[in-house]
């Protein structure tokens, strides 16, 4: 399975291998992204200092549901680590959903609903423009994995 990352809303794509995700006590998103061999895009951006507007982070299998997947604003190159592969460390202020409310609850537990679990369930059904408006329409509620076992 082969990963990509999109660039400032697909300004430029570009295959790495592998990715590590940690969450600050500040809330910043760190990301490593692996690369066999160093991008220059990358280079170029480490070097000059600018931030990336955005990345958004997909691999093959999740390429049909691209503009449902999360996405990292405001992102800054750290430090490059060359070795045998190339680890590019990056810091995201924030982690958008796009067309999305993101404030879904289970109506029984209350727990967060992951918008892109629920997506993924609902395009195999129905047509985008269907989903969102399912996801967006405030008369349904969605139950958790859990609750909706124990209820039917």
């Amino acid at each position: 399975m082969k990963l990509y990352a999109e660039f400032n809303g697909g300004q430029f794509e570009l295959e790495y291998i592998g990715t590590v995700y940690s969450l600050s006590f500040n809330s910043d998103i760190n990301l490593m992204l692996t690369f066999r061999k160093l991008p220059d895009i990358i280079e170029k951006l480490a070097i000059n200092g600018t931030p990336i507007d955005n990345i958004k982070l997909y691999n093959t299998e999740s390429a049909p549901y691209k503009r449902y997947l999360p996405v990292y604003t405001c992102v800054i190159i750290n430090r490059i680590d060359r070795g045998f592969n190339c680890d590019v460390h990056l810091t995201a202020l924030n982690l958008e959903y796009p067309l999305s409310n993101n404030n879904r609850f289970c109506l029984k537990c209350n727990c967060h609903i992951h918008y892109l679990y629920v997506i993924r369930e609902l395009l195999k059904k129905f047509d985008e423009e269907t989903v969102d408006n399912i996801w967006n329409a405030e008369i349904i509620e969605f139950y958790c994995c859990n609750c909706y076992r124990e209820e039917f």
